[in-house]
């Protein structure tokens, strides 16, 4: 079923308190258990199991805006957020498909876009979709000054960062966890490449 089991840490890094508004949560972050499920019929499967806060479609279904809204609903009558998480690359034909059904996708009553690459944010926020976004683990948040700088970009529209998979606990401390999502289970691609690798490679 779901690919990915997540958890929200609503506290970590460093023991002192941080003094920078913009590493700041706009909101108190609530601990929750995310999963991503890679069609629709897992996400009603896993809409429909008890603790589960959050579900993230992915990017394989974004030909079916309209079965989202129909998901969005049922995750909304459970008492689940639904969100839909974008394309680890994103070459011109999916940008115009995503622009093609922006109406659809905006309004279907999602409550989010997992962006995983800056090409995804500067096609989301430079066209002014009116959703809230989550950045995915692939999105460089190494380091509080990145951290500062896409709260600064994204303002209120970001709801949540996803830890980068690379950091250890040390790391990780360092950059501070607070209103950020931790992978626990699930499978990591071990390259995501934009060329094919079996046309492009030599024999």
């Amino acid at each position: 079923t779901g690919r990915n089991r997540r958890t929200v840490k609503q506290t970590g890094g460093r023991a002192e308190p941080e003094t920078d508004t913009a590493m700041e949560p706009a909101a108190a972050v609530v601990p929750a258990v995310t999963v991503l499920v890679p069609d629709f019929r897992s996400a009603v499967w896993v809409i429909e199991e008890p603790g589960i806060d959050r579900v993230i479609v992915d990017e394989g279904q974004q030909d079916k805006p309209e079965q989202l809204m129909e998901l969005a609903e049922f995750a909304h009558s459970q008492g689940k957020k639904l969100l839909f998480r974008l394309p680890p690359v994103l070459r011109s034909r999916e940008a115009e498909k995503l622009c093609d059904c922006r109406k659809l996708l905006t309004g279907s009553g999602l409550d989010g876009l997992v962006l995983r690459t800056a090409d995804e944010a500067g096609l989301v926020c430079g066209a002014g979709w009116d959703i809230p976004v989550v950045l995915d683990h692939s999105f460089y948040t190494w380091n509080r000054q990145a951290l500062v700088f896409l709260r600064k970009a994204f303002g209120s529209r970001l709801s949540y960062t996803t830890l980068p998979l690379e950091l250890n606990q040390r790391e990780l401390s360092e950059r501070g966890c607070r209103s950020s999502e931790l992978v626990v289970y699930g499978y990591a691609p071990l390259m995501v490449t934009a060329g094919c690798v079996g046309k492009t490679a030599e024999v």
